[in-house]
């Protein structure tokens, strides 16, 4: 790991160690068999360091965005921080905080709703658009994921990040 907490692949000592042999006098040239190690040598690193680097960053708390997240990722703890799009039964595309969506983006359900605005925690909170799967359109100030006005019929499948209760 380097200081910012990325996963950094090492290279053996040997690989200088080969450099150093295959310098030819008055010259940087390298013999067929110091390449050759040195190919080996790279490809067991980029084997070796592959699933080091790779993480599985996840979205918590709305199992209808589980499935597959790219984006932005805490690699510690493995979970979605800052910009990134999560793809389950509905998708959300913007700024995530501890795995939920929080701050700006769009949350599309799987009947074709969508709402578009701001996210505290996974439920929409402050100023948002939100247009049901029949085309009504409902605007306004979302608290804790509820708007004051929408009707029961407009509400959507999964409850995702907006409350018809």
């Amino acid at each position: 790991m380097d200081l910012k907490g990325r996963a950094v692949a090492r290279v053996p000592f040997v690989l200088n160690v080969s450099l150093a042999r295959g310098r030819q006098a008055g010259g940087i040239g390298w013999s067929g068999i110091m390449k050759r190690r040195l190919v080996g040598v790279l490809a067991l690193v980029a084997v070796a360091a592959g699933p080091a680097l790779a993480h599985d960053c996840r979205v918590v708390g709305n199992p209808y965005l589980r499935g597959t997240y790219e984006g932005e990722c805490n690699e510690k703890d493995e979970i979605a921080q800052g910009q990134g799009e999560a793809r389950g039964t509905d998708t959300y595309v913007g700024s995530f905080a501890k795995g939920k969506p929080e701050g700006k983006g769009v949350y599309t359900w799987d009947n074709g709703g969508r709402l578009e605005g701001t996210f505290k925690g996974g439920k929409a909170n402050g100023p948002g658009v939100f247009v049901s799967a029949k085309g009504t359109r409902y605007e306004g100030g979302f608290e804790n994921g509820r708007l004051a006005g929408i009707k029961t019929e407009d509400c959507p499948t999964t409850p995702g990040p907006l409350s018809c209760s």
